[in-house]
């Protein structure tokens, strides 16, 4: 029995599966990067959505500091507090997740508890403009924000 040969060809097999395992994950890899790319830009369009929603509608009051302030909108004076509509931090600092998020799926190293951390941030700045601007058109955004999050988790639960 020629044992050398059959634990050649063996050793030959499981060299070839293992070299096509990694080429599958690295394609696999690559599709799950591109599908939240896309995701991750989309939040930030949606990011970009709240913020010109949040121009038109007049949330952000000058000064800052002034708590019930009068304004005049298309002939109807409005009392609105300051502190209720004002959501421009938020959205800086959703924006800065975004930027974030974007940067750490390009590391190279295992990064999924990183991707997961930069998502609850995400979700914390939504959750916040909804409810200080519980509107139906940035609620729909917000909502639309939140299943794109929701898109990105269940990827990363695919990387390492």
């Amino acid at each position: 029995a020629d044992h050398g040969g059959e634990r050649e060809a063996l050793l030959k097999a499981v060299s070839g599966a293992l070299k096509k395992l990694e080429r599958s994950r690295e394609r696999e890899g690559t599709q799950l990067k591109a599908d939240m790319d896309g995701q991750i830009e989309h939040i930030r369009q949606i990011a970009l959505a709240l913020e010109e929603r949040a121009a038109e509608n007049g949330v952000r009051l000058q000064p800052p500091s002034a708590e019930g302030q009068t304004v005049t909108r298309d002939g109807v004076e409005l009392t609105a507090t300051v502190l209720k509509g004002d959501i421009n931090e938020e959205i800086v600092r959703l924006k800065t997740h975004v930027v974030a998020l974007a940067r750490v799926t390009r590391e190279r190293e295992p990064v999924g508890k990183k991707i997961d951390f930069m998502l609850q941030e995400v979700n914390r700045e939504l959750n916040t403009i909804s409810a200080k601007v519980p509107n139906l058109p940035v609620i729909q955004l917000v909502l639309q924000g939140k299943e794109r999050v929701e898109k990105v988790r269940e990827q990363t639960q695919n990387i390492e």
